[in-house]
């Protein structure tokens, strides 16, 4: 950065804080600390600090405090992970993992035979034809009991 911005940003005197509450900050804090509401707070600042806040204005002024406080202390607590720890274990393709099959639970059988049923197995009866150029069409009827092969003009 040039010089001559640089002794300018040195001159500037540091920004006052926006809030009323600011001065109240440590006062808050262990009112908190011990349970206080707060509404509770808000009265106590009025009625014995002289210093008129709403209870919404306290409540912002503490979550956005304790927000930054919480973003300084990941910043410190933080140390750069490796790619080793980062990543996480994947399984070898086309292994399973063993089921956790609950004793006596037909679905979960039935769930687990699906999955290793092998994928070449033979296509059933097409149920719509697909054409690029014309509206899909049904080729059979889809539900139990349905007789009809062709509702494409339905």
């Amino acid at each position: 950065m040039d010089e001559s911005l640089q002794t300018i940003l040195d001159t500037l005197p540091p920004r006052p804080s926006r809030s009323k509450l600011e001065p109240y900050k440590e006062f808050i804090h262990e009112l908190r600390r011990r349970g206080r509401s707060y509404q509770e707070i808000a009265n106590i600042l009025r009625d014995r600090c002289g210093v008129a806040a709403a209870v919404h204005s306290v409540y912002n002024f503490v979550h956005v405090r304790e927000k930054a406080e919480r973003k300084l202390r990941s910043r410190q607590n933080s140390s750069p992970r490796s790619v080793e720890t980062a990543k996480s274990p994947e399984p070898a393709k086309g292994v399973y993992l063993q089921p956790r099959t609950p004793p006596g639970n037909d679905a979960w059988k039935k769930i687990e035979t699906l999955k290793q049923r092998q994928s070449g197995s033979p296509a059933e009866e097409k149920v719509f034809v697909y054409d690029d150029n014309e509206p899909l069409k049904l080729v059979r009827g889809i539900g139990r009991g349905s007789s009809r092969k062709d509702h494409s003009n339905a």
